[in-house]
């Protein structure tokens, strides 16, 4: 045997093999990045709405409120859905009186709510009861505003066809998150305006669930770590046992 041939062949006997079978990180990342996109991993950024607006200046009246702002924060979270429904998001439905005022009917027009349906679709996750009741706060849907990408592999600890990969990822909007933040630039602008200090709209910053800016969601950043093994078509991810 040559000494040409002993050299390849001590090569062949090491970890890696010429089989070809090492994980390198232009693969695993590649196997990440096509996992990422079918959604097997990674946490996806959402954000939820309520589904009517109700605008009660009695009740506001009878209970001590601000009827002005009141009016304007009913009006601000209206634009916000009226836009969603341009968005594809939601359906304007016919407005529904749940209380009695008065005197009637000169009063309704004061005193009802606002109502929406949902356009169901991949992003948009749909928990609402299909009927409008006299609590909005039973009635929501929650969107996906981003998903994770771009995944950067940071490390692969290998042994033999198993190896444990670590990586970082980034988030991008999904499209339809590209089309809502479009329309509902307006909305987000009057947010800052001091009659809504003190409650805000809960899409707005500062509210209990408000929701994240394009450059939070730029900034954001995830970790993770998943094992791969080494089969006779390739690497692949392997699931864990739920």
């Amino acid at each position: 045997m040559s000494r040409k041939m002993v050299v390849i062949l001590a090569l062949c006997l090491g970890v890696t093999g010429c089989s070809g079978q090492q994980l390198t990180r232009s693969t695993a990342q590649r196997i990440l990045r096509e996992n990422m996109a079918s959604g097997q991993f990674g946490e996806e950024i959402k954000a939820e709405t309520h589904l009517q607006v109700r605008l009660d200046e009695q009740f506001w009246r009878e209970n001590g409120f601000n009827v002005e702002t009141g009016k304007l924060h009913a009006q601000l979270f209206l634009s916000f859905l009226n836009h969603l429904a341009e968005a594809g998001v939601l359906q304007k439905a016919p407005d529904t009186f749940w209380y009695e005022c008065s005197p009637q009917p000169e009063c309704k027009e004061h005193n009802k709510w606002f109502n929406f349906s949902v356009i169901t679709s991949r992003d948009v996750e749909d928990f609402s009861k299909g009927m409008f009741i006299s609590n909005e706060n039973l009635e929501y849907i929650r969107i996906v505003l981003a998903k994770p990408s771009n995944p950067t592999v940071t490390g692969i600890t290998q042994e033999g066809n198993n190896a444990t990969v670590e990586f970082t990822y980034g988030y991008s909007p999904t499209p339809l998150y590209a089309r809502i933040a479009q329309l509902t630039k307006d909305d987000f602008a009057k947010c800052s305006i001091p009659e809504i200090a003190s409650e805000k709209p809960l899409f707005c910053p500062g509210s209990n669930s408000s929701w994240p800016s394009e450059n939070d969601i730029a900034a954001k950043k995830g970790t993770g770590s998943l094992q791969f093994k080494k089969y006779d078509d390739g690497w692949r991810i392997v699931k864990e046992e739920q």
